[in-house]
C-alpha cells in the first residue's frame, strides 16, 4: 500500500508540535464494520472527535467510513500513526485490509481557467 498523500496545496507537517484537525478516510470496510470498531482503532492515534460510516452502495461489497480527530491533535504524531494503520488488516474488518488516507484541509483549489486545462488536455 502506498502511505497517505497529501492534498494538493496542503501545508507541510509544520514541526513535531503543530496541532489541528485531522480527518482521514477509511476504505475496504466489511458490511459487519461498526464504528465503535473505528473509535476503538484510531483512538491510538490521537483523540477522535467522530466516526462515520457512510451507507453501503448496493452495487459496492465495501464500505467506506470517515474519522475526525479533535481540535488539538498532534498533527504529525497522528498522520504518522495512521500510515502505520494503512494497509493492515483488522480482525473486526473480517481479515480484510484497510486503506487510510488523510482527507483535504477545507481549503478550496482555485478553479481551473480555460487555458490551463487546455494545457493540461495537450
Amino acid at each position: 500500500k502506498s502511505p497517505i498523500q497529501r492534498p494538493p496545496g496542503a501545508a507541510a507537517n509544520g514541526g513535531d508540535s503543530a496541532r489541528g484537525r485531522v480527518s482521514i478516510s477509511v476504505t475496504n470496510l466489511d458490511p459487519g464494520a461498526v464504528e465503535d470498531n473505528l473509535w476503538k482503532f484510531f483512538g491510538q492515534a490521537g483523540r477522535i472527535a467522530s466516526v462515520k460510516i457512510m451507507p453501503r452502495k448496493p452495487n459496492k461489497p465495501h464500505a467506506l467510513a470517515f474519522v475526525n480527530f479533535a481540535d488539538g491533535t498532534l498533527k504529525k504524531k497522528c498522520l504518522e500513526m495512521c500510515m502505520v494503520l494503512n494497509g493492515t488488516a483488522p480482525s473486526w474488518n473480517g481479515g480484510q485490509t484497510i486503506g487510510v488516507e488523510e482527507q483535504g484541509t477545507g481549503e478550496r483549489k482555485p478553479k481551473e481557467t480555460p487555458e490551463q486545462k487546455e494545457d493540461r488536455l495537450a
